[in-house]
């Protein structure tokens, strides 16, 4: 219940300070006393302050009461608009810093203390601020279910900001000599070609662990918003919810961020990888590795996506899927009445019968000699030769 009380009471001298003197009578607009513009700078409106000063400054105008403001209220809105934080909270209210103190402040000091008894919204405090004030609901529903007003701000500042994707793609291009390399080899249990991977990812900050602060400090509760993320701000009968500037609506900030990745919770790292490819790997084909890609918000990592290129195929030779297809001659005479001929393959020069009769345009297959399939036990395509009759 006192902080019905104290919100009642915060609400209603910001509504009525902003058109009305604390004696009744109307009160001056702080810029129009300095003679400046509302989006004045900090250097005009010091500028504007010191020229004031020195035409209603006691010593020079006495006590006459003709001036249209006295020094008084001049130093007033000095103080006020000089402030950062509290020229916003101006802006909004019309409060000066004077009336800020004694109302602001003293609300921060009991909102914090009253954190720790209730998680009670702004909204649901403001209910009973209606109440109080013996309004319908419905004068003021439309306020108290409004989304807080935007101020072009980028988010909550006590987030991780991930602005990428999960995944990294590279590409590599691999000569089909190295892999002809490979395969000669013809062990089953080393049929890789290994190379070096560098590239650019997001990793946890090893600094903060991705906490966004330095370490051995906190992430505290916003003052200027009481750790609710909206501001209370209008004039007369109109009641708004600001998001607040500070906070940009989180509730919360970090007093002392962590430098190494700017609050991010993340950095960029240059990372060198060794990755083996398979001897049978098709050209723009892609590889996973899993957990080498860029951090994610729980704390995962994506993967890496290698899209291997294969360059320099001897015009000679056509690879479909995992078989290769080639032309081979065969003199007339032994394609008629058949016998051993040799064939060239990727793993060297193998022989086998050929069947008598085997006419041009047919096709001779030896199972086996084709590319590596992966993840098969040892398993390889076929290559295809197409018969060509060669005249003597």
């Amino acid at each position: 219940m006192w902080r019905t009380r104290l919100l009642f009471k915060t609400t209603r001298r910001a509504f009525f300070y902003k058109n009305r003197g604390a004696k009744g009578e109307a009160k001056p607009d702080f810029y129009q006393m300095l003679g400046v513009d509302r989006d004045a700078t900090d250097q005009d409106i010091k500028k504007a302050y010191f020229e004031k000063a020195k035409t209603h400054h006691p010593d020079v105008a006495g006590q006459d009461s003709s001036s249209e403001f006295n020094f008084e209220q001049i130093s007033e809105a000095y103080q006020t608009l000089k402030d950062p934080k509290r020229r916003k909270m101006y802006n909004l209210t019309g409060l000066s810093s004077d009336e800020q103190g004694e109302d602001f402040i003293s609300f921060r000091e009991e909102a914090k203390k009253a954190r720790k008894r209730s998680n009670k919204q702004a909204n649901e405090m403001f209910k009973d601020y209606v109440k109080l004030f013996k309004y319908e609901q419905s004068f003021f529903e439309g306020y108290l279910s409004q989304k807080p007003e935007a101020v072009n701000m980028k988010g909550d500042p006590c987030k991780k900001e991930f602005d990428y994707e999960p995944n990294v793609a590279q590409n590599i291009v691999v000569d089909f000599k190295e892999l002809e390399g490979v395969m000669k080899r013809n062990d089953p249990n080393d049929l890789f070609l290994t190379r070096r991977v560098i590239y650019d990812r997001q990793i946890l900050c090893p600094d903060c662990d991705g906490k966004l602060h330095q370490k051995n400090t906190e992430i505290g509760y916003c003052d200027t918003c009481q750790g609710k993320g909206t501001i209370i701000g209008g004039s007369g009968s109109t009641v708004k919810l600001y998001k607040c500037t500070e906070c940009l609506g989180s509730g919360k900030i970090i007093p002392n961020p962590c430098y190494t990745c700017d609050a991010k919770g993340h950095i960029q790292k240059h990372t060198k990888l060794s990755v083996k490819i398979p001897a049978g790997v098709l050209s723009g084909e892609y590889m996973r590795i899993k957990n080498k890609g860029n951090i994610l918000p729980d704390g995962s990592y994506g993967d890496l996506f290698i899209q291997v290129n294969i360059m320099n195929v001897p015009e000679n030779l056509e690879i479909r899927g995992y078989d290769i297809i080639s032309t081979h001659k065969v003199p007339v005479g032994k394609a008629v009445v058949g016998g051993e001929e040799y064939f060239d393959t990727l793993y060297g020069v193998v022989s086998s019968r050929l069947p008598p009769q085997h006419g041009p345009n047919k096709r001779f297959e030896l199972e086996g000699h084709g590319l590596p399939i992966p993840n098969s036990n040892g398993q390889k395509g076929k290559h295809i030769f197409n018969i060509e009759y060669e005249m003597p």
